[in-house]
């Protein structure tokens, strides 16, 4: 069990989420990991979220409690093993959903994420927005040279992408990897935090700033688990996320 606190600092307000991930080795096949996943205990600025839409939120996810998410060897989630039970389960819980909440925006929220859990692959594009697990499985499958390691791979709601450079050390204990990334495209955080996408005529407009990832993690030697991850965002905007990641 992992907890995981995420900071999102910016020039005006500083606003904190916390929750518990549960990640849980299950079985490997041919072309993937498989992992057991659960996200709960959410909090918002030290607080359990109250607003109807928050409620609404917490009972369509609760559907993904205990996902199991397919791992490639390039550690990019790319498989729901057990989509079949998820959209069985949704089927229900939408009747009931749609009972409870009559409202218009209510009903289009559930209409929302029955798009979204209707077709395995936008499915699977959604679970890859979770910080967590980018995050998690971004130091493992790599191999290092003179204990270096670059690569090129996509953060934050796989829309902006970064040149990756790892550097690893090991002593009796501890396996430690420190990440420093750059931006390749011109997204920054307050779109890719947002999830908002740019239009051709915005980036014409004037340069979107830039972003860059600093991080450090320390993973048990001996089981390869990750016991610590400290990751910092920075955009040339000025927007800034603090993630911190450690075992409960």
């Amino acid at each position: 069990m992992y907890i995981v606190e995420i900071k999102d600092i910016s020039e005006t307000k500083t606003d904190h989420t916390q929750f518990e991930i549960l990640l849980q080795y299950v079985d490997k096949n041919e072309s993937h990991y498989i992992f057991k996943f659960r996200k709960e205990k959410i909090l918002l600025n030290g607080e359990s979220p109250e607003l109807k839409v928050y409620n609404l939120a917490s009972k369509c996810t609760s559907l993904f409690f205990d996902v199991e998410v397919g791992i490639d060897k390039n550690g990019l989630l790319s498989h729901i093993h057990n989509y079949r039970e998820i959209y069985s389960k949704w089927k229900t819980l939408k009747q009931n959903l749609c009972k409870l909440y009559e409202d218009a925006l209510s009903q289009q929220y559930i209409d929302e994420i029955n798009t979204v859990i209707e077709n395995r692959d936008i499915l699977v594009f959604y679970m890859r927005k979770e910080i967590f697990l980018q995050f998690y499985f971004s130091v493992y499958f790599k191999r290092y040279s003179k204990g270096k390691s670059e690569n090129i791979s996509n953060f934050f709601f796989d829309e902006i992408q970064y040149e990756n450079s790892y550097e690893i050390g090991i002593n009796d204990e501890l396996i430690m990897i420190k990440q420093e990334s750059k931006s390749v495209d011109k997204r920054g955080l307050h779109e890719s935090f947002g999830n908002i996408k740019s239009t051709q005529q915005e980036h014409d407009e004037g340069e979107v700033p830039e972003s860059a990832i600093t991080a450090k993690y320390l993973l048990d030697k001996n089981k390869k688990i990750l016991q610590t991850a400290e990751i910092k965002v920075e955009s040339s905007g000025n927007d800034t996320k603090e993630i911190h990641i450690h075992l409960k």
